[in-house]
């Protein structure tokens, strides 16, 4: 059986309601079927110094999505020593099964999206769904040309969520609470294991 599967991305360092959030509102109000959180094993675009063990962040987003039936977690990135791209990604999961597969992104990446590797083949091979609270005519315009081009691309308007990872360390490292901005097993996990002082 065919699923709709969206992928959901990032360093999650920590992994937050936010994240969470979104991933519920994409499965509350599309057709997808499942949301799989895809931890960066080693992120291209971003600072390693600040990003904690990888395995630290994988134990991290399975805790906080144990609770839903809907929600799967992959080590694929996780598991690879090298830096991982979306498109050779993307190529992978549709290499070992016929599920469709969409890569969940915020407007702001939409309009980077020719800066990544391969942007043609990636646009041909992946479906986008876009979140993002409100969408301005720059950014209609971006998604009629990126259709052009034969790309996939699904809006969703969904309320802003005010949460940041970097934040989150912050009040880490502050010594303040945490506990409205990331799930009860998070915030345990970063205590016991003394992550982000």
């Amino acid at each position: 059986m065919i699923m709709k599967i969206a992928i959901l991305g990032g360093t999650f360092n920590p992994i937050h309601l936010g994240h969470i959030a979104m991933a519920e509102y994409v499965i509350k109000n599309t057709d997808m079927e499942r949301i799989c959180f895809l931890p960066n094993g080693k992120p291209p675009h971003k600072d390693s110094d600040i990003i904690i063990d990888k395995h630290h962040r994988l134990n991290m987003v399975k805790l906080a999505t144990e609770h839903c039936e809907n929600f799967f977690v992959s080590d694929y990135e996780i598991n690879r020593n090298e830096k991982c791209y979306t498109v050779d990604t993307i190529k992978h999961f549709n290499s070992i099964d016929h599920n469709e597969y969409y890569f969940i992104i915020g407007a702001d990446s939409l309009f980077q999206l020719s800066d990544w590797k391969n942007p043609h083949e990636l646009k041909r091979i992946c479906s986008f769904i876009v979140c993002d609270r409100d969408f301005g005519e720059n950014t209609f315009k971006e998604v009629k040309r990126l259709k052009s081009e034969g790309c996939n691309i699904q809006l969703m308007n969904m309320e802003k969520i005010d949460i940041d990872s970097t934040t989150i360390r912050k009040r880490i490292r502050d010594g303040l609470d945490i506990s409205e901005y990331v799930p009860r097993v998070v915030a345990q996990y970063i205590y016991d294991n003394k992550l982000y002082l």
